[in-house]
């Protein structure tokens, strides 16, 4: 019973496909035409599209072409103002500048001049002052000096007056240049004093002359008949008064030679002592 069911319905299936491929062969035709037509609408509105794009496309890159060169106008017109104002600012910043170094110049020069004149008079009244000074100073050193050698030959003369020896000064130590740069005064100054001290001594002056010798002169004139009286007591009867003299000139002449020589000396070598204390430091100072 299942079986013819199954063929019934096989059957059926089978005139139902039939049906459909009727159908679709009648209906085939209608379809291609309508899908060409279809296709053809739509390659059609594809065209006015991709024209309609094309054209606003080229509008719009024209527009934009249009707008760049404008605004690329309107920049460059800017552009060049501004240059033109910037180079009129920088041209008329230079002028100025330009105009006002010169008045500074200008002004920078007389001040110049200025100054150059008066350091210049100012110059040449302190050189005047100082060539002044200068000669004065040289003045004062001349006649100071002047006077260092006249107590110097003072001194010499002094020296050569009582038989003294005019020695110099021994070398002095090595000194600072402060030291050598002594105040010339208190050379002369100090210089005086010594030459004081020489004329204030006393002793050396017996040497002067012929003082000693006539000091022991008359002593050995004094001393004879002493002598000679003394002599004769130790001589038989007395002696003669000739005798007693000649006996006394002997006696008298041996002792003042003796006593002279002596005294001579003595007053030499002290008299070399004083003068050699004050005249070496003299020559020193001088």
């Amino acid at each position: 019973m299942i079986e013819p069911q199954l063929i019934s319905r096989q059957r059926q299936l089978l005139t139902d496909l039939h049906q459909a491929a009727a159908d679709r062969a009648r209906a085939e035709p209608e379809l291609a035409q309508a899908f060409k037509a279809r296709r053809l609408a739509i390659e059609t509105d594809y065209e006015e599209t991709y024209q309609n794009v094309i054209i606003r496309f080229a509008s719009d890159k024209e527009a934009a072409d249009l707008e760049i060169n404008t605004r690329r106008e309107a920049a460059q017109r800017r552009f060049e103002e501004e240059q033109s104002a910037a180079d009129r600012d920088r041209i008329e910043a230079l002028t100025k500048l330009r105009a006002s170094y010169r008045r500074d110049k200008e002004s920078v020069r007389n001040t110049f001049q200025e100054a150059r004149w008066t350091l210049s008079a100012e110059l040449e009244g302190i050189k005047t002052e100082a060539e002044a000074r200068l000669r004065e100073d040289e003045a004062r050193v001349t006649a100071r000096m002047d006077r260092l050698e006249a107590i110097q030959h003072e001194a010499e003369q002094l020296l050569q007056a009582w038989k003294q020896p005019v020695e110099t000064a021994p070398p002095l130590p090595d000194v600072t240049d402060r030291q050598k740069l002594r105040n010339l005064q208190s050379c002369v100054a100090e210089a005086e004093e010594h030459l004081a001290g020489l004329h204030e001594l006393v002793l050396p002056r017996w040497l002067k002359g012929r003082r000693l010798l006539w000091i022991f002169l008359f002593l050995w004139l004094a001393l004879i008949w002493p002598l000679g009286w003394v002599a004769g007591r130790f001589l038989p009867d007395g002696g003669t008064l000739a005798g007693q003299l000649v006996i006394g000139a002997a006696a008298s002449t041996i002792l003042n030679l003796a006593a002279g020589y002596g005294a001579w000396a003595l007053i030499w070598s002290v008299s070399r002592r004083q003068v050699r204390d004050l005249y070496l430091p003299l020559v020193a100072v001088i």
